[in-house]
């Protein structure tokens, strides 16, 4: 099996090594800071060999209860690699909200994949923290399973 994946690299270098996480991602269980909710956060980032690269950006998506719509909040303080993930957001109503891990599944491409349920398939492992006004008022762990989105 090994001899098979090295060729399969050397014939296709490029497709090899693109990891591609854009898409979204879901905090399980839930991710509720007082009066929000994190409902998700976005990831749109475009590592391509045949596609100009542009600077990585992410969202996150907030719902404060007793509301019907999210407010989306976006960042370009993104690092996405396999085995790294940050993003920093400055939203006013919560704080700064930060998340930091990295991925379970390295193969990335999560929205092509037939392997990937949205509903339990958890891809992503990030501390979720949270500071405001100087404070930390929020610091755990979260998974995240990831959703292909529009």
């Amino acid at each position: 099996m090994f001899p098979i994946l090295v060729i399969l690299a050397l014939m296709f270098p490029q497709q090899a090594m693109v990891f591609d996480p854009d898409g979204y991602y879901l905090p399980q269980p839930e991710l509720r800071v007082g009066k929000y909710e994190i409902q998700s956060i976005g990831l749109d980032v475009v590592y391509s060999p045949t596609h100009t690269n542009r600077p990585p950006s992410g969202s996150v998506q907030i719902l404060r209860a007793g509301q019907d719509n999210p407010t989306v909040h976006f960042t370009r303080r993104v690092i996405a690699a396999a085995d790294t993930l940050f993003l920093e957001f400055h939203v006013k109503q919560v704080g700064v909200i930060r998340f930091a891990g990295s991925f379970i599944d390295k193969r990335g491409s999560f929205g092509e994949r037939g392997d990937i349920n949205p509903d339990s398939t958890i891809v992503l492992s990030a501390k979720v923290s949270i500071e405001k006004d100087g404070h930390q008022i929020y610091s755990k762990v979260h998974k995240f399973t990831y959703f292909v989105g529009d």
